[in-house]
């Protein structure tokens, strides 16, 4: 009798566990079709993909978008008065795009919305959006005009600028190869023109003073970069994979007074001494130069980058000018070989493992 009611009650345990679990599954799928359900689309014949409803979810490479199947088949794209928001990769890689319309309704653009929307010709932003998500319109190389529509508290084009400029900050978040940058802006953000491959030249006005990480990246036509003496900080890979960069003898590499990269291989017990004026050390400028032994930095000297000689095994020691403020993370990773180091008390701002596994 007990072996029988022990068998029953582990059997009611193991049915009771089972209901909950079951209605735990149920819950997810009626509250993920919840969310689904506020979005209806339909695809035309002739290519018009028309999206009613109120929040558009995010998707990724994990959850595609409902119409993904499709996308290349898409060659217009309608949004109905009442979408919120257009989520995260809605229409990355949407080839054959020419154009969209953005209702008024729309506040938010989330991150890589438009990545890779290769024949999107023009994109027009309603004032009614706040939030445009990183790498937005990213690699559309076939943009001509960007315009933001008057009267938006967050985003504008300036002088028409053909861009997206975040207002408060003056940086540019977002370009294309008609771009030409007001003498307002203060920053290029990272990937603000990345992949945009029609882009031939660009003159950065003296109002700029940093340029973000991959900013002009992969812009493979760009030949002729104007930078001014403003500029004292350009991040990672500002300017990889440009003409501009590749037509660069070996050796150290300039943008401006910055001190962007050395370019080739280094060889072994190389003694460097910067030039005298440079403003900035960029982002990775020596990583991984193990024949680095010895570098003179001048007092003109404001920021040392991130990973700016990360790996440099083969660098002992290295004084700081006390004209520098800001050394940031990873600036020293990696060198091993480093047993002195002066930093002066001009420096008030020290990254992250700015000198992680130094000896």
């Amino acid at each position: 009798m007990k072996r029988t009611r022990i068998s029953e009650v582990c059997a009611l345990l193991f049915f009771s566990t089972m209901k909950k679990i079951f209605t735990l599954i149920l819950f997810s799928i009626i509250a993920f079709n919840a969310i689904h359900a506020e979005i209806t689309w339909s695809l035309s014949n002739e290519g018009t993909l028309t999206i009613s409803g109120t929040d558009m979810p995010d998707f990724n490479y994990y959850t595609e978008p409902y119409w993904n199947s499709q996308k290349q088949k898409i060659k217009k794209i309608v949004l109905k008065n009442g979408v919120t928001k257009i989520g995260s990769y809605a229409f990355y890689n949407c080839n054959n795009l020419t154009s969209i319309t953005i209702p008024n309704s729309v506040t938010s653009i989330r991150m890589y919305a438009f990545e890779d929307c290769l024949r999107l010709t023009s994109i027009t932003i309603p004032n009614s959006v706040t939030s445009i998500g990183d790498g937005a319109f990213d690699r559309c190389s076939g943009l001509t005009s960007i315009i933001v529509e008057e009267g938006s508290s967050e985003f504008d084009s300036r002088n028409n600028c053909n861009a997206i400029i975040r207002t408060k900050s003056n940086s540019l978040i977002a370009g294309c190869k008609n771009t030409v940058i007001p003498n307002s802006v203060t920053r290029i953000e990272g990937f603000a023109f990345h992949g945009c491959t029609g882009l031939t030249s660009i003159t950065i006005p003296n109002s700029v003073t940093s340029i973000g990480q991959n900013a002009f990246s992969l812009c493979t036509g760009l030949t002729s970069i104007t930078i001014p003496n403003s500029v004292t900080e350009v991040e990672l890979n500002a300017f990889g994979g440009t003409k501009w960069y590749n037509r660069q003898p070996d050796g150290l590499v300039y943008a401006g007074l910055v001190l962007y990269k050395y370019k080739g291989t280094m060889p072994t017990n190389t003694i460097i001494v910067v030039n005298g004026g440079t403003k900035g050390i960029a982002d990775a400028a020596f990583g991984s130069c193990v024949g680095l032994t010895s570098i003179t930095i001048p007092n003109s000297v404001t920021s040392i980058g991130q990973n700016a000689f990360s790996l440099c095994t083969g660098l002992t020691s290295i004084t700081i000018p006390n004209s520098v403020t800001s050394i940031r993370s990873s600036a020293f990773d990696g060198c091993s070989g480093l047993t002195s180091i002066t930093i002066p008390n001009s420096v008030t701002n020290i990254g992250q493992e700015a000198f992680s596994g130094c000896i």
